[in-house]
């Protein structure tokens, strides 16, 4: 039987898990695909192949086959932005967990969400900076994804907090933040996390 032909996308790893001696589960986002999951082989401390790596909060654009699975083999992975140095602050780095788990909890796989694809990658970028409040990123990525998943209802909210939510979602996409301080950042959060309450969405 003939393999099915690969196929390559972007893809943000989120989450990383040990399979067996030498292989890793890596999980993620595409922008076209949806959540993702990848195995990914590890050299031995004997082998003389070289395998591709790829690292929790790294972008990357690779090849993959799927399989018979929702699992798919990844191949010549190459690195297009390395968000690692989240982890040089505590607040960030929690922000960063917070995102990761999220969005495997709620987005589907397979199912393209390019709008918070997009968010993601800004968040991380910000996060990465030390700027602006943690807060403040997480805000704009909840919202984008409850709007790009038709939770958000437009009808139920005030004209005023439906403008809020407009500026918000430019935002998230890259825009410039509103200058706000900081305990109204958490007071919006707060309200988003209601939202997403209130949409069912698995928080963490």
């Amino acid at each position: 039987m003939t393999p099915p032909p690969g196929q390559s996308t972007d893809f943000l790893a989120l989450r990383k898990t040990p399979y067996q001696e030498h292989a890793l589960i890596v999980a993620g986002i595409s922008p076209d695909q949806g959540r993702m999951s990848f195995f990914v082989r590890r050299p031995s401390s004997t082998s003389r192949r070289s395998y591709a790596h790829l690292d929790l909060f790294q972008l990357v654009r690779l090849d993959y086959r799927q399989s018979a699975s929702e699992l798919c083999y990844a191949s010549n992975i190459e690195l297009v932005a390395d968000y690692c140095g989240v982890a040089a602050k505590q607040d960030a780095y929690n922000a960063a967990c917070w995102i990761s788990q999220f969005t495997l909890a709620n987005l589907m796989a397979h199912i393209a969400m390019p709008q918070y694809f997009t968010a993601l990658r800004v968040a991380f970028i910000r996060l990465t900076g030390g700027r602006p409040c943690p807060h403040a990123v997480l805000t704009g990525l909840a919202l984008t994804y409850l709007h790009e998943a038709g939770l958000l209802n437009a009808t139920r909210l005030s004209s005023t907090e439906a403008a809020q939510c407009e500026l918000l979602l430019q935002m998230a996409q890259g825009g410039d933040f509103p200058g706000l301080p900081a305990e109204t950042w958490d007071a919006l959060w707060e309200w988003t996390r209601g939202e997403l309450a209130r949409a069912e969405c698995l928080e963490v």
